[in-house]
């Protein structure tokens, strides 16, 4: 076990063992009275990532919101447009508070990134121009435009990378749908260079959804049931990340990086996203070097309040053969998690599509609850 400094707290620890903490589900209300640069000053947060449900979240919950959309009732009342402006309004600020530690020096941290309209998931032309219109519309050189990882998503992040356009490529929760990832994303930086960009300003996220693969995996446990079932809850979405990491590490190996990197291009940082139950932390479970973790402001409170003691070192290196024998166990049970997964790649576009309309039909409500006082002005 590796000792920390006492009152460290888990945040600092994290720090330590090279993993940055990011902020999930940013929304206006973590910009207010530039309580994202407090955070990003006394807690070392490194990055943030906006997501629509956050963003409804936060224009249900906070007045931050109701001036700015008071300005548009007066203009237009229009639900779509609002949102876009509202989400590319906070990235950008976002992106400002987090500019210092884009500039420091470290890779991999003071990036933003925004969600791009699941609508397009299955268009690769498509989301492709989305995301040019989201990167454009934010106009910072620390923003990532979130891309699900469809077939056709994966063919707009290679187009993306060729434009120079930084990605974060959204719901992985397999090491197969991540070997995929790598190869457009390697195909998307080998286009920047026939076209003579500079692959030092390109830069690209896989988040990796451990969360939601303990959860379904779990519950088919405890449907299972018996004593072997209960000693797995919790060990799928630890065997996913290390078999993920252990496949990023080769990455970093080939011949083909070693090209890339030689004209200037930089690792893809590994993004855990655990899930939104804010009971919930489990940041000790996911640690490896050069890695991120995105925490919900609760569990970002929770870690660096209650973390000392809880980290135990590295968890992934070197990991993977643990991992096969935790699958194996998987499916001594009947649980066949490659199958899982590929069902979750699924069911995250549709789930981004659902809090995308929520996000939609909150903010036309708002708008038109705003519309007699725009009109008073």
């Amino acid at each position: 076990m590796r000792s920390y400094p006492e009152g460290n707290g888990g945040l600092g620890q994290l720090a330590a063992e090279g993993v940055s903490p990011w902020l999930a589900g940013l929304h206006g209300g973590h910009l207010v009275d530039d309580d994202l640069a407090e955070l990003v000053a006394e807690r070392k947060i490194r990055g943030a990532v906006q997501h629509p449900g956050g963003t409804a979240e936060g224009l249900r919950e906070s007045a931050a919101y109701r001036d700015r959309l008071r300005e548009f009732a007066a203009v237009e009342p229009d639900a779509e447009a609002a949102v876009r402006a509202l989400v590319a309004d906070d990235v950008r600020r976002a992106c400002d508070s987090l500019h210092e530690v884009f500039t420091s020096g470290r890779c991999g941290d003071g990036w933003v990134s925004v969600c791009a309209n699941p609508a397009y998931a299955h268009d690769a032309e498509a989301m492709t121009a989305e995301a040019r219109e989201l990167a454009e519309a934010v106009g910072r050189p620390n923003v990532l435009v979130g891309i699900p990882a469809t077939r056709a998503g994966l063919a707009a992040v290679t187009a993306c990378l060729g434009l120079g356009i930084g990605v974060d490529i959204r719901g992985v929760c397999s090491p197969e749908c991540y070997e995929a990832v790598v190869e457009a994303c390697f195909r998307g930086l080998e286009l920047a260079v026939e076209r003579g960009r500079d692959l030092a300003g390109i830069a690209s996220a896989v988040t990796v959804d451990v969360g939601r693969v303990d959860v379904h995996t779990d519950a088919r446990l405890a449907h299972v049931g018996g004593a072997r079932a209960d000693a797995l809850p919790g060990v799928a979405g630890l065997a996913v990340a290390r078999l993920v990491y252990r496949a990023w590490d080769e990455s970093l190996g080939t011949d083909r990086w070693r090209a890339l990197v030689a004209r200037g291009a930089r690792p893809q940082t590994l993004l855990w996203a655990t899930g939104w139950n804010p009971g919930i932390c489990r940041a000790e479970s996911f640690v490896g070097w050069g890695t991120a973790i995105a925490l919900s402001r609760t569990r970002l409170d929770y870690l660096d309040c209650h973390g000392d003691g809880l980290l135990r070192g590295d968890t992934l290196t070197g990991g993977h053969v643990a991992a096969r024998r935790a699958l194996a166990e998987l499916e001594e049970r009947g649980i066949r998690l490659a199958d899982i997964c590929r069902s979750l790649e699924e069911v995250e576009v549709a789930e981004l599509a659902v809090a995308w309309r929520e996000l939609t039909v909150t903010a036309d409500a708002m708008l038109h609850a705003a519309l007699p006082a725009a009109r008073n002005v």
